[in-house]
C-alpha cells in the first residue's frame, strides 16, 4: 500500500495561518499549516475528526473552501478539498508565512 506522502497531490507552502472553520458542522479555530492544490493540513486542538467529516474553511481573501477529512493523527488534520485551487492561488497564499508582501496580481500559468 502507499503511502500518505506518496499519495500527495502537488507541491505543499507552508502557511502557519490561524484560521476559522467547521468541522462536522462544529466551529472549531484551526491553524493551516501547509497547503496544496489538492488539500491542506490543520492543526485543530481539542476535536475528533473523523475521515470524510465535511470541513468549512475561510481563508481571508480567497473564497471559501470546502472540502472533507481524510485523516487525522492527534491534533493533526489532513484536508481535501471538493474543487482544487489553482497553483496560483496556493502561491500566493505561501507569502504570508514568509513576510513577503504578496503581489498586487497573480499571473495565470501559461495555457
Amino acid at each position: 500500500m502507499d503511502s500518505i506522502v506518496e499519495r500527495r497531490k502537488g507541491i505543499r507552502v507552508a502557511t502557519e495561518q490561524d484560521l476559522h472553520c467547521f468541522i462536522a458542522g462544529k466551529p472549531v479555530t484551526v491553524r493551516m499549516a501547509n497547503l496544496s492544490t489538492a488539500g491542506a493540513q490543520l492543526i485543530a486542538s481539542d476535536i475528533m475528526a473523523r475521515t470524510g467529516d465535511i470541513v468549512l474553511l475561510k481563508i481571508e481573501g480567497v473564497t471559501s473552501l470546502v472540502g472533507h477529512v481524510i485523516w487525522q493523527k492527534g491534533e493533526l488534520v489532513g484536508f481535501e478539498f471538493n474543487t482544487p485551487l489553482h497553483p496560483a492561488v496556493v502561491s500566493y497564499l505561501g507569502f504570508e508565512k514568509h513576510g513577503v508582501e504578496k503581489p498586487d496580481t497573480v499571473a495565470e500559468e501559461p495555457a
